[in-house]
């Protein structure tokens, strides 16, 4: 059932995030840490706010932990195969309080447009989609338009 919600959702900010500005001038940035570049290399930015857990090269994903809002959370950087650059961050947040957070959410990132996938800010250089569905756990997913069309061509 998790992958069918997972495949329903990238499908969701495929199509999302082809109506976003054909040519961005920057990346999308993770709570300051730009979303772009070779994934070792975004590890890298990541510390030490954020402790590499574990590498699934397999899957094409780390996964960290650290401080989102004020909650530890798992945060997984998905990664394209062949340049291994990273377009894609899920942040995975258990036992939140989802009011305070989407009120985190709005003053970090201004109002959602609300969507049946759930709360959604789209920004010039990709989108941020927070996710919640009944009776699972939450989802905060990252998608750079950049690093979004690189894994698209490189598919």
């Amino acid at each position: 059932m998790k992958k069918t919600i997972c495949a329903v959702l990238l499908a969701f900010l495929s199509i999302v995030s082809q109506a976003q500005e054909a040519e961005p001038t920057k990346h999308l940035d993770f709570l300051g840490i730009s979303i772009e570049g070779e994934i070792d290399d975004f590890t890298q930015r990541m510390q030490p706010r954020f402790r590499l857990k574990k590498r699934v090269p397999r899957e094409n994903y780390n996964i960290y932990e650290g401080t989102v809002f004020g909650h530890t959370t798992l945060v997984q950087a998905n990664y394209t195969r062949k340049s291994r650059s990273v377009y894609r961050v899920l942040v995975t947040p258990k036992h939140i309080n989802e009011v305070a957070w989407q009120d985190s959410l709005a003053a970090h990132y201004g109002e959602p447009v609300e969507t049946p996938q759930g709360s959604l800010y789209q920004h010039p250089s990709g989108i941020i989609l927070y996710y919640s569905p009944q009776g699972y756990d939450s989802a905060l997913i990252y998608l750079d338009n950049q690093g979004n069309a690189i894994f698209k061509e490189e598919k």
